[in-house]
């Protein structure tokens, strides 16, 4: 962990604290809404605060920290192999998921997807 590039942990820790006021807003918005037009119980405003809103936020934030460590890990991975000829089994599956896992949590879906019970791979 000592080895992550200055340039990639601030790049890394800008968008992560993004993404989780990202998903704080938008369950706000969310919540508002829905107490607006009464189509969920009427919430409290620090029952919308602190189960609905700060829940997403710290969920968009650990799923996009963990996508840019899950991004590090497969660049180690691929880094550390002398000849991509040489890539075994099991290197390779690790390092699909890890590039899969990455860019789903960096770019922001990853939260999206789970909560709707949906992954790429499934219709």
């Amino acid at each position: 962990m000592n080895e992550i590039p200055s340039w990639y942990f601030w790049i890394a820790t800008i968008l992560t604290v993004y993404q989780g006021v990202r998903g704080f807003v938008l369950q706000k918005k969310f919540a508002d809404f829905q107490n607006s037009t009464g189509t969920s119980p009427n919430w409290a405003k620090a029952e919308m605060f602190w189960i609905r809103s700060l829940a997403d936020g710290l969920f968009y934030l650990a799923s996009t920290a963990a996508g840019f460590l899950s991004l590090f890990l497969a660049y180690r991975i691929l880094n550390g192999i002398p000849s991509i000829d040489e890539i075994e089994t099991g290197t390779s599956i690790l390092t699909v998921f890890l590039l899969s896992f990455g860019f789903l949590g960096a770019t922001g879906q990853r939260p999206h997807l789970v909560q709707e019970g949906k992954f790429p791979w499934s219709k």
